[in-house]
């Protein structure tokens, strides 16, 4: 494993200088525990920890570790508890005979023993979860307890798993609670104390299966593997958030413009017309019933690039120029063959 330096030297990456500082150390250090952890298959990783994977030194200081929570991939069986019983002796008592069991049918021999009902038992030494014993706890319980007990993440930092603030509440996903925010301090010598700040989005709907993808550790390490949103589905993302922001009156962030410009312009990008009209379908409200996305009003859109410059000083050009950038990259993919699919010879 690499070394993490601490006292904020700078790193040259392409035409931009961005200070390397505790912060990453610690997402680094979080996102290998969350990957190590029996249920991290229920997250899916977006945003700019990702980025780096997809355009490497350009990509923006990650800032935090923004998760969509997966709805439970094995609800409970709609005819529990049958047919998925712990013992033969549950159905050994044919309670069904009145509904209709008793009608006859040929059964094999193995059937004789349960009068015809056909069992799932669980593998040996296993039982089947019952709704009521379904943990539904909130994952960062667990990752808060794993942080108690590696809480270094770097020589000299150190994050307090016992100090960790909650924003939200989490609860069962049937009260379409939107999510939580979970706030980790952390502390090194010669640096300023910091934050981790992980967001858990549970009213986010995949419009396609997640991928894996091997996110860059800035110390050097191995990278880690994580199910995330593809390049495709966070182009999508951003430029929706970009079109929404700015035709609802309000300000479009200048980290999705940047963003949206480095996926864009990537040499093997690609944008699939059915994808993007999945995502812009949620933009559509009584007021704009068609939300699409317009290429000719990609110019106009309201971007807060001043906030962006200060935040991120060494990034070149004005608002016009990115967005410029962006419309001619949009009008390349729009005219780029889709990506063949993988037969799997």
């Amino acid at each position: 494993m690499g070394s993490w330096p601490l006292a904020l030297p700078l790193s040259v990456v392409g035409a931009t200088v961005w200070p390397v500082n505790g912060v990453r150390a610690a997402l680094d250090h979080v996102l290998g525990l969350i990957a190590d952890a029996p249920w991290s298959g229920t997250l899916v990783l977006r945003g700019s920890m990702v980025m780096p994977a997809w355009v490497g030194d350009a990509a923006r200081q990650p800032a935090d570790l923004d998760w969509v929570v997966l709805e439970d991939q094995a609800g409970v069986d709609a005819l529990d508890p049958y047919p998925y019983v712990d013992r033969i002796d549950v159905v050994q008592q044919w309670p069904e005979a009145a509904d209709g069991a008793a009608r006859y049918e040929m059964w094999t021999y193995e059937e004789f023993d349960t009068d015809g009902q056909r069992p799932v038992l669980p593998p040996e030494g296993l039982h089947w979860l019952r709704e009521e014993d379904a943990d539904t706890s909130p994952p960062y319980a667990d990752l808060l307890e794993r942080l108690a007990r590696h809480p270094e993440a770097a020589p000299g930092l150190f994050l307090d798993a016992e100090n960790a603030r909650v924003d939200g509440t989490w609860t069962y996903a049937a009260y379409d609670t939107p999510g939580v925010r979970l706030l980790i301090p952390w502390r090194a010598d010669g640096l300023p104390p910091g934050e981790v700040r992980l967001d858990f989005a549970r009213d986010e709907r995949l419009p396609e299966p997640p991928v894996w993808t091997l996110v860059p550790r800035a110390d050097g390490a191995s990278p880690v593997p994580v199910r995330t949103a593809s390049r495709e589905l966070s182009l999508a993302w951003k430029l929706l958030w970009l079109h929404t922001d700015s035709r609802d009156g309000r300000r479009a962030q200048g980290k999705d413009l940047y963003d949206a410009v480095l996926l864009a312009e990537a040499e093997d990008a690609r944008l699939p017309a059915r994808l993007l009209r999945r995502v812009f379908d949620r933009a559509a409200t009584p007021e704009h019933p068609h939300a699409a996305l317009d290429p000719a009003a990609v110019r106009r859109w309201d971007v807060d690039w001043a906030a962006f410059r200060e935040r991120y000083p060494a990034v070149q050009g004005g608002v016009d120029d990115w967005l410029r950038r962006l419309a001619g990259a949009l009008a390349v993919l729009d005219e780029r063959p889709p990506a063949r699919r993988r037969t799997g010879k």
